[in-house]
Parts: structure tokens; sequence; C-alpha cells
């Protein structure tokens, strides 16, 4: 734009002269949130532009469609990554790494007029917060760059951490917070901020453990335990009995497997919970001599293949009597053992929480009336919505809010896990060990009788706490699958034998496959599960460019509408 100014000089002389102001350049910046909320993995860089281009219809895809339509509209979404963890330290990192990118990329730029556009999504928005404090600390920030819009989506403020520093944050910058009430993230799983768990996790293979897995299935999976029962008072020595015995052991040995690599970590344990590592380290290598000792009898069985046999073989006293420790209780959440462990293992910095802070849904307290500030609520947008359970969903997370901010971790812990439990079922298996207990004597029956009481204490929380979040129309189905009459010596038969031998080796010689889904409706979570609420009602906002977030970005624009745009 161009426009004229008369100048006078100090001998009184004028003249004038045409001046081109240039509007300030606009600057677009991506900052993905934390994608590894439990700190599990190595990867130093997962947050990164990948986590925003899932499509052309996301919110990235809307913003990028702006660009044309503005003079000096740069949208910059390609470079900048940062490790995405849930962690302080890291987030700090992140906002350092972000004044490098901007210094690196832009640098024929400061000596220009600047205007930065900072978009964040859940822990996102705390990088740009903590971006903030140290662009007002760091001398190498342009002296003519300035924040002209902060947009929050799905992000939890803290309320010690990551504050705004607004020294170089232009004073008429505009601010959009947008958020979901179904988002438990954003409500208070974000109000824990870990330690690095890679460290723990450091010496797990979880190929080993899915391996087990597959092969403890495919022996279950075989119908030998499905036929063992009818066919044991007449069973063969030479040829039912062994192959029976064999798979069993087979099972055994897997779960052996899994021990190890559970016992691996257990050791990891940062020396501060030494108290909660030997308490699991006693069950778990208690666990551990059983299943090395069960797998020894079985493998060294040679006759006598009797039920009876069979079920002294499995020594499985042992393993009620340490998973009878492990679910002890008596009455009270305070005195549950269980518990106990997992409170202390999560505990605010003498475990694996750094901190617990009370996040806020908005960042008000932050900005102080400072700039002009929207707020879009998508609650209604979510799919869960419709379901009508928001009173359901309320009484859960407003319980789950009022323990943390006791810093009730048993609470915090059996409130979740109730979700996951149907009270009903527990009460089935209560019942079969009551009718179990009718007809057995002895040692057996006094630690049965622990069990089903340990199981009923418990129950009573789960029914108190469990919030019914899942709909009757997204429970999962149970198919009635029409019993074939099989013949019981059909899974004993060399070619069933060879059936087995050679689905085992493929799990055996086959790598595990990393499987991510190709269609994200098919193997999203089921609504109202915490799997959902935290993970698809937390990503929801930055699933697609809301009209009232372009409102606001468009105002917040300084480099003026391209008037050659067709659209």
């Amino acid at each position: 734009m161009g426009n004229k100014f008369r100048i006078e000089f100090k001998d009184g002389a004028t003249k004038s002269a045409s001046v081109k102001i240039k509007p300030p350049k606009d600057i677009v910046m991506f900052v993905a949130g934390t994608t590894d909320p439990i700190n599990l993995t190595g990867e130093n860089h997962q947050a990164n532009n990948k986590y925003w281009k899932d499509s052309l219809d996301n919110f990235w895809g809307g913003v990028k469609k702006l660009k044309p339509q503005y003079l000096d509209l740069h949208i910059e979404d390609t470079f900048f990554s940062w490790s995405g963890d849930n962690d302080t330290e890291e987030r700090n990192k992140a906002a350092k790494r972000l004044l490098d990118l901007f210094l690196r990329v832009y640098k024929n730029w400061t000596k220009k007029e600047v205007h930065l556009h900072l978009i964040g999504h859940s822990h996102g928005g705390n990088v740009m917060n903590q971006f903030t404090e140290t662009i007002a600390k760091d001398k190498k920030f342009p002296e003519l760059w300035s924040i002209k819009s902060l947009t929050y989506l799905s992000t939890p403020f803290f309320q010690e951490k990551h504050q705004i520093v607004h020294d170089k944050i232009h004073p008429d910058c505009r601010v959009m917070n947008v958020h979901n009430e179904y988002d438990i993230t954003q409500r208070f799983v974000a109000d824990f901020s870990l330690f690095n768990l890679e460290t723990i996790l450091s010496t797990l293979n979880s190929d080993n453990i899915t391996k087990a897995v597959e092969r403890i299935n495919l022996v279950l999976s075989s119908n030998i335990f499905a036929q063992m029962f009818e066919i044991f008072s007449n069973i063969d020595n030479t040829t039912e009995g062994p192959l029976i015995w064999e798979r069993t052991a087979l099972i055994v040995n897997n779960v052996g497997i899994i021990l190890d690599e559970a016992i691996g970590c257990v050791n990891n344990l940062k020396s501060s919970l030494s108290a909660e590592k030997v308490n699991l380290l006693t069950i778990l290598n208690g666990l551990r001599a059983w299943a090395t000792t069960t797998e020894g009898v079985l493998n060294n069985r040679t006759d006598g293949h009797t039920t009876k046999v069979w079920i002294d073989d499995l020594n499985y006293l042992v393993v009620f009597g340490l998973l009878n420790q492990l679910l002890e209780i008596d009455d009270t959440l305070e005195s549950s053992f269980l518990l106990g462990i997992l409170a202390g293992i999560f505990a605010e910095d003498t475990g694996l929480t750094d901190s617990i802070d009370d996040t806020a849904w908005n960042p008000d307290s932050q900005i102080n009336g400072k700039y002009k500030t929207d707020y879009l609520n998508i609650t209604e947008k979510d799919r869960y919505h419709s379901r009508g359970l928001k009173s359901n969903y309320e009484g859960f997370a407003t319980g789950v809010e009022g323990s943390v901010k006791e810093k009730n971790l048993r609470e915090v812990l059996m409130r979740l896990f109730s979700q996951f439990i149907d009270p009903d079922t527990i009460d089935s298996a209560i019942n079969s060990i009551k009718w179990i207990t009718k007809i057995i004597y002895g040692r057996t029956d006094t630690q049965l009788k622990l069990l089903r009481g340990y199981l009923t204490d418990y129950n009573v929380f789960i029914r108190q706490f469990n919030a019914n979040l899942i709909a009757e129309q997204d429970q999962p189905v149970e198919v009635e699958v029409e019993e074939e009459d099989i013949d019981s010596d059909i899974v004993f038969t060399p070619a069933a034998r060879a059936e087995f031998d050679q689905a085992l080796a493929t799990i055996n010689n086959t790598p595990v496959k990393k499987e991510k889904a190709e269609d994200g409706e098919e193997h999203e979570p089921i609504p109202g599960s915490i799997p959902y609420l935290a993970m698809v009602s937390h990503g929801l906002s930055h699933t697609q460019f809301w009209e009232e977030v372009e409102e606001v970005l468009r105002a917040a624009f300084s480099s003026g509408e391209n008037p050659g745009y067709k659209g």
C-alpha cells in the first residue's frame, strides 16, 4: 500500500515522499499434543506433522485452504516435532525447539514485522504457553515479532506449570478455546504428569508376550480341554493322556514367559519404590516358581492320567494362595493390598508421577482478561452425546475429579477400574466359588472362601463406582454359536496333531506384525468406554476445522486479504 508523507527538515525545508508500508507477515504453526500419555515408547519425535494430516477435511486441511486467500500467510506444519511425552521437561524442551525452528526457517525475516498464530492440541497448548515464557527470556527472539493468536484444542491448563507470559504477545491477540465435556484426558487424566517410563520398560519384549498369548489361545481353541472331562475316565495313557499333559505344560510355559517380562519391568522400578517392588516381586516370583515346578511335573508324567492327577499336578493351591495375597482387602479401599501397591507406584514425586496439578478446561486465569477470548463447546458434536448418558458420565467424571483433588489415588484407581468390570460378572464368579466350596474340603476350601470374600468386598466398590457409561446399543453382542457334536477322539488324531503343530510353528517362526487400523471408524473404541473418552473425545477438536475457529483466525490475520483470490 502506498502513502504520501510531507517531511520537514531542521532548516525549515519540506519535501514530499512516497512510502510503501508492507503489512506484517502471518505464520501459522501447528503444535501437536501428547501422543504417548503414559510415556511407554522411546520414539523421540512422535508428535509431528503426521499428527494433523489424517485427511484434507480435518483441522489442518481447513487451515491450508486459507493460504491463497491472504497476501502473506505462511503455514508451517512440516518441520516441528517433539517427543509428545506426558512429561513437564519434554514440554519445556519442545518450547525451546519451537523457537529454534522459527529462527532457522524464517531467518531472513528477523528484521520484519511477523505475527505468529499458534494452534495446539492437548499438551501442544501447554508447549505454546511455555513458548511464551521462552521468547520472553530469550534475546534471540526478534524484536518485531509477536504472537497474534492462540488457538487451544482440548488443552488441559495447569495452575502452576506452563503459565502464559505476556511480554511478546500482541495487545490485539485473539484467543480461541475449544473443549469437549466428554474429554476425560482434559478433565483429569492430564492432571498427572509422569516421569519417563522408558527405563522401566527397557527390558520389556512385547513380542514375547504377544506370542505367548497366541500360543495359549491356540491350545485353548484346540478343544482338548473341552473334551477331557468326559473322556478322562477311559483315557489312553499312551496317546491321549500325554498329549493333554503336553498341551497343559505348553500353557504353563507361556505363562512363565509373560511373568518373566513382568518381573523384568518391576525390577526396573525406581529405588524410591522399594517397598512396592518387594511386594510385587514376592508374588510374581512365587508365580514364576510355580510355573517352573508345575511345567516340570507335567512333562515328567508318564502314566496315571486322570482328572484328579491332572488337578494335583497343577498344584493350583499355590496360585490361589498368591492370588489371595494380592487381592487381600478388608471392607475399605485403604485396606486393599493391590490398590496400595498401585497407589504407591503412581504416587506424586516418589512414584512414577512427577506432579499432580488440578488442570482447568480454559485459560482464563492465565489470560486475565488481557485479550479477546472466544469459547467453543463441542460436547454435542461428540457421537457419544446421542446416547443420552450425560448424567451418568458427569457423575463418573466429577467423582474422579474429586478424588484427584484429594489426591486419593486408591479411589481414583478404583473408580477407573470399575468402568472395565461388570459387577454382575463378579457376582457370577462369587456364586460359582460358593458352589464349589460346598463340595471341596480342606486347604482348597479355605483358599476359595478367602477368594470369595475378597471378591465380594471389591464388588461392593465396583457397584458403587460403575457408572453404566456404555449404552445398550453399544454393548458387545454375544453371538450364540451352535455347538457341533464333535467326536471326543478327533483332537487326538494324527491329522489334528499335525494341524496344531503347523499352527504352533507358524506362531514361533513368524515375526509379530505391528498392525494399524486402516479404517479408524471400524476400530474405534466403544462410545462411553474409558479408551473412547480418553482418546476419541479428546481428539475430536482437531478432526475438523470449526467455523467459529476460522472466524477468529481470519480476524487475527494481519497480512491482508488477497484481492486476486477467486475462491
